[in-house]
């Protein structure tokens, strides 16, 4: 049985064009996960064969085909065009992908969010990862030179273009996609946070400044060199998390300046509300499926880690957290230092108030 259902709603936005191939206008997809009655599970984790056999091919992220397979037979996180449970507008939480992860890959983790009271939009911006379109092309991100390059810099118009994704997903929502999908289904974009996962959190950091209805933003291990938020300041509510395995060696140098430091002065500069949080425990990937269905990609760089059951329940703790604290009505700091007090884990440290 499961309380979550999804519905998968294909974005064209005919004002701009694909970057790789410029004849075509951009596109991509963004799944919806929401409250349902529980209904039982039908479906697979993995219910797209064309994408399954590319992942194989393609080897993805250190997993065997063995692996791979099963995720054709795993009971999948949600039941597909189930009807929604309850007609109340419910906040709204955007997700965007890591560079070169699947969409299918935040399913398990959208579900918990979903419990905690949230419609979860998964983005699956053009080559960011790898999306299969209704047409049956393949998007995948080594066909976007910008991304395969070693310089951050040159994927920042990539992170650019995502950013947007996430403001024209949320246009397509305030015109009645959801509805339309999943007919009851409401959401409410006075209460909306971008998240998002190694470069996808990069894209997510920039939302808060882009977008008026997007009231926190949370960058899950992405780099923030070139954006905006690091520029010119976080425009809201903003936190950034660097996870590292318990026993792994420090990343900083005992007596060198830590990078966080100046991290908290950058994205300080507006006077928002900004934290960093260190996890340990975690890893690069944690904040996906991956502690589950992808174990080698926490794994490999050896460390203790922290249970998937933790971990999952620590990840969307920490967004529902930060996302209450700073949406309408919340408790601010207080609140958001009352969760990180209450997760042993986790060291937070907050910019200069002003």
């Amino acid at each position: 049985m499961s309380s979550v259902g999804t519905v998968a709603l294909s974005i064209i936005d005919d004002a701009r064009r694909d970057r790789v191939d410029g004849s075509r206008a951009r596109q991509w997809i963004a799944q919806l996960y929401y409250p349902i009655s529980p209904a039982p599970v039908t479906g697979v984790y993995a219910d797209d064969a064309v994408l399954l056999d590319v992942l194989v091919a393609e080897k993805y992220y250190f997993a065997t085909e063995a692996q791979l397979r099963g995720w054709a037979r795993k009971p999948a996180a949600a039941v597909a065009g189930a009807a929604p449970r309850t007609p109340a507008a419910l906040p709204v939480v955007t997700i965007s992908p890591g560079l070169g992860f699947a969409r299918l890959n935040y399913a398990e983790l959208a579900a918990p969010l979903v419990a905690r009271g949230y419609v979860v939009v998964v983005i699956d911006h053009p080559y960011i990862g790898y999306t299969h379109l209704p047409d049956g092309r393949m998007l995948r991100a080594e066909q976007d030179p910008a991304l395969a390059s070693d310089n951050p810099a040159d994927a920042m118009p990539a992170v650019r273009e995502w950013t947007r994704d996430i403001s024209v997903t949320l246009d397509r929502l305030a015109a009645g996609a959801a509805a339309q999908l999943a007919p009851g289904l409401a959401v409410d974009l006075g209460r909306v946070t971008a998240a998002g996962h190694s470069i996808g959190g990069t894209a997510a950091v920039d939302a808060c400044g882009a977008d008026r209805r997007v009231q926190a933003c949370l960058d899950f291990e992405g780099f923030l060199a070139g954006t905006a938020a690091v520029e010119r300041g976080a425009a809201r509510a903003t936190l950034v998390t660097f996870s590292r395995a318990r026993g792994r060696p420090p990343v900083v140098t005992p007596g060198e300046p830590d990078p966080a430091d100046r991290l908290l002065v950058q994205l300080g500069q507006r006077g928002a509300p900004v934290w960093v949080v260190q996890i340990t425990g975690g890893s690069h990937t944690s904040f996906s499926d991956a502690p589950d269905v992808l174990p080698e990609t926490l794994s490999h760089f050896g460390g203790e880690l922290m249970s998937v059951e933790r971990s999952m329940a620590l990840y969307t703790g920490i967004v529902d957290a930060f996302a209450r604290a700073y949406g309408p009505g919340g408790g601010g700091d207080a609140a958001f230092r009352g969760f990180l007090d209450g997760a042993p884990e986790t060291r937070g440290r907050r910019s200069a108030a002003r």
